[in-house]
């Protein structure tokens, strides 16, 4: 997701509290950023500025921490020979699933490279996954592709 979606969120945010008729609170207020301002969610209920951009803020880092729409692994690639390649692939540090799939994403990558570089298919020639340790742990996947021209 590029940072002009990424910032939808918040400016639409900003927009519709700009748009708020419940607001009430004294202006301008020089010792914060935020005014002392509430907003009318029902009649009984209203919820102070501050507190709506807190949620809104934390809510939106925590977006950015997971992103649901990122892949889940980075894939580095280097070309050994005209028919060889080796990937590197790290997952990301959060993530919702896909622990199991490093060895799929191989093989989708093999898949890609095989057809676009006019090949018949791929052998996996070396394969390891395993776990860097650090303050947050991060799998790692690592291959050796050959591709194949054909049967010989």
């Amino acid at each position: 997701m590029n940072l002009p979606m990424k910032l939808a969120l918040p400016l639409s945010l900003l927009v519709a509290l700009a748009g708020c008729q419940g607001m009430t609170g004294t202006y301008p207020r020089t010792n914060s950023l935020i005014p002392s301002a509430s907003v009318q969610v029902t009649e009984s209920y209203a919820v102070s500025l501050d507190k709506l951009v807190h949620i809104a803020g934390t809510a939106y880092l925590l977006y950015l921490v997971v992103d649901p729409f990122a892949p889940n692994w980075q894939i580095e690639q280097a070309k050994l020979s005209e028919d060889q390649y080796y990937l590197s692939m790290r997952m990301k540090r959060f993530h919702t699933g896909g622990d199991g799939e490093s060895l799929q994403v191989v093989r989708r990558r093999a898949e890609q490279l095989a057809r676009g570089g006019g090949f018949a298919g791929y052998e996996i020639q070396q394969y390891n996954e395993g776990v860097e340790s650090g303050l947050i742990a991060q799998r790692v996947s690592e291959a050796t592709i050959l591709l194949v021209r054909g049967l010989q």
